[in-house]
Protein backbone atom coordinates (compact mmCIF):
# COMPACT_ATOMS: atom_id res chain seq x y z
CA UNK A 1 0.00 0.00 0.00
CA UNK A 2 1.15 3.63 -0.74
CA UNK A 3 1.07 4.16 3.21
CA UNK A 4 3.48 1.14 3.72
CA UNK A 5 6.08 2.42 1.24
CA UNK A 6 5.85 6.07 2.49
CA UNK A 7 6.55 4.68 6.22
CA UNK A 8 9.52 2.32 4.66
CA UNK A 9 11.03 5.71 2.58
CA UNK A 10 10.46 7.81 5.47
CA UNK A 11 12.59 5.31 7.82
CA UNK A 12 15.17 5.36 5.00
CA UNK A 13 15.61 8.97 4.24
CA UNK A 14 15.49 9.79 7.95
CA UNK A 15 18.67 7.18 8.44
CA UNK A 16 20.44 8.66 5.38
CA UNK A 17 20.37 12.24 7.05
CA UNK A 18 22.40 10.39 9.67
CA UNK A 19 24.75 8.35 7.49
CA UNK A 20 25.26 10.38 4.67
CA UNK A 21 28.60 12.08 3.26
CA UNK A 22 28.07 15.50 3.12
CA UNK A 23 30.17 18.20 1.11
CA UNK A 24 30.37 20.43 3.20
CA UNK A 25 30.08 21.07 7.43
CA UNK A 26 26.97 23.30 7.38
CA UNK A 27 25.05 20.77 4.58
CA UNK A 28 25.40 18.62 7.35
CA UNK A 29 24.65 20.17 10.48
CA UNK A 30 21.69 21.66 8.25
CA UNK A 31 20.52 18.75 7.29
CA UNK A 32 20.89 17.20 11.16
CA UNK A 33 19.22 19.84 12.45
CA UNK A 34 16.18 19.95 10.89
CA UNK A 35 16.15 16.38 9.15
CA UNK A 36 14.21 17.82 5.85
CA UNK A 37 13.02 14.93 3.25
CA UNK A 38 12.60 15.38 -0.34
CA UNK A 39 10.07 12.83 -1.53
CA UNK A 40 8.21 13.49 -4.80
CA UNK A 41 6.41 11.49 -7.53
CA UNK A 42 8.18 9.43 -10.71
CA UNK A 43 6.54 8.08 -13.56
CA UNK A 44 3.25 10.51 -12.94
CA UNK A 45 2.90 10.71 -16.57
CA UNK A 46 3.25 6.84 -17.28
CA UNK A 47 0.21 6.35 -15.04
CA UNK A 48 -1.77 8.69 -16.94
CA UNK A 49 -0.88 6.92 -19.85
CA UNK A 50 -2.34 3.40 -18.73
CA UNK A 51 -5.16 4.96 -17.53
CA UNK A 52 -5.77 6.75 -20.27
CA UNK A 53 -5.93 9.84 -18.93
CA UNK A 54 -5.02 13.33 -20.92
CA UNK A 55 -2.28 14.61 -19.15
CA UNK A 56 -3.51 18.05 -18.74
CA UNK A 57 -6.88 16.88 -17.87
CA UNK A 58 -9.10 17.50 -14.92
CA UNK A 59 -9.00 14.20 -14.27
CA UNK A 60 -5.30 14.05 -14.13
CA UNK A 61 -5.27 16.92 -12.42
CA UNK A 62 -7.73 15.42 -9.79
CA UNK A 63 -5.42 12.35 -9.83
CA UNK A 64 -1.94 13.97 -8.95
CA UNK A 65 -3.93 15.72 -6.01
CA UNK A 66 -5.13 12.58 -4.78
CA UNK A 67 -1.63 11.19 -4.87
CA UNK A 68 0.53 13.79 -3.39
CA UNK A 69 -2.28 14.07 -0.48
CA UNK A 70 -2.29 10.96 0.12
CA UNK A 71 2.10 11.14 0.22
CA UNK A 72 2.20 13.84 2.27
CA UNK A 73 -0.50 12.65 4.73
CA UNK A 74 1.10 9.21 5.14
CA UNK A 75 4.78 10.99 4.88
CA UNK A 76 3.24 13.27 8.27
CA UNK A 77 2.28 10.03 10.10
CA UNK A 78 5.24 7.81 9.56
CA UNK A 79 7.60 11.28 10.64
CA UNK A 80 5.01 11.55 13.69
CA UNK A 81 6.11 7.95 14.71
CA UNK A 82 9.60 9.00 14.14
CA UNK A 83 9.33 11.58 16.54
CA UNK A 84 7.75 9.81 19.74
CA UNK A 85 10.23 6.95 18.97
CA UNK A 86 13.04 9.45 18.96
CA UNK A 87 12.16 13.11 19.99
CA UNK A 88 11.40 16.07 17.58
CA UNK A 89 14.56 17.37 15.10
CA UNK A 90 16.12 20.17 16.35
CA UNK A 91 14.32 22.86 15.18
CA UNK A 92 10.82 21.91 15.72
CA UNK A 93 9.71 24.08 18.79
CA UNK A 94 10.40 27.09 16.31
CA UNK A 95 8.69 25.52 13.42
CA UNK A 96 5.35 26.57 11.96
CA UNK A 97 4.49 22.52 11.92
CA UNK A 98 5.03 22.80 16.27
CA UNK A 99 2.08 25.21 16.07
CA UNK A 100 0.18 23.10 13.09
CA UNK A 101 0.84 24.92 10.75
CA UNK A 102 1.87 22.69 7.61
CA UNK A 103 2.94 23.47 3.89
CA UNK A 104 -0.49 24.33 2.61
CA UNK A 105 -0.99 26.25 5.46
CA UNK A 106 1.76 28.47 4.61
CA UNK A 107 1.21 28.60 0.66
CA UNK A 108 -2.89 29.43 1.55
CA UNK A 109 -4.12 26.29 0.10
CA UNK A 110 -6.87 24.86 2.05
CA UNK A 111 -6.76 20.64 2.36
CA UNK A 112 -8.16 18.50 -0.30
CA UNK A 113 -11.18 16.29 0.30
CA UNK A 114 -10.15 12.97 -1.21
CA UNK A 115 -13.56 11.98 -0.71
CA UNK A 116 -15.60 14.77 -2.01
Amino acid sequence: SLENIMNRIVINLNRIIDHNRYPTLESENGSKRDRPLGIGIQDLAKVYMKLKIPYFSPAAKKLNIAITAAMLYYGLKASNILAKKYGPYATFKASPASKGELSFDLWGVKPVCLDC
